[in-house]
């Protein structure tokens, strides 16, 4: 199986799933929970520091509290949302109300 040196997030859960029908066909069944334990403390791990850095990243831009909660309870991906916060311009965000402002970061 070959490995890219850098590859995207959803390559690595491509790789992570080839792997894991390797292990089952084999009858590795502890590997292959040893494997989706990691995937999934990786996978929190990261969706925790994107909520970290958003929240840092409203914060800087003086929105309130108010508006990072609401990020949060929408459920959305935290990395797709940063990466909108971090396209607006930072005269974009300061005119706009916080509605207005969600719905930006939100949209589909």
């Amino acid at each position: 199986m070959d490995v890219p040196k850098q590859p995207s997030l959803n390559a690595a859960k491509q790789l992570h799933d080839r792997l894991k029908k390797r292990l089952k066909a084999d009858g590795r069944r502890r590997q292959i929970r040893t494997l989706d334990d990691l995937r999934s403390s990786y996978l929190k791990r990261r969706e925790k520091q994107a909520w970290s850095r958003l929240k840092a990243g409203l914060g800087a831009l003086g929105t309130s509290d108010k508006l990072y909660r609401s990020l949060k309870q929408s459920g959305g991906d935290p990395e797709r949302v940063l990466q909108r916060l971090k396209r607006l311009k930072p005269d974009e965000i300061s005119g706009q109300a916080q509605a207005k402002l969600r719905e930006l970061l939100l949209k589909k």
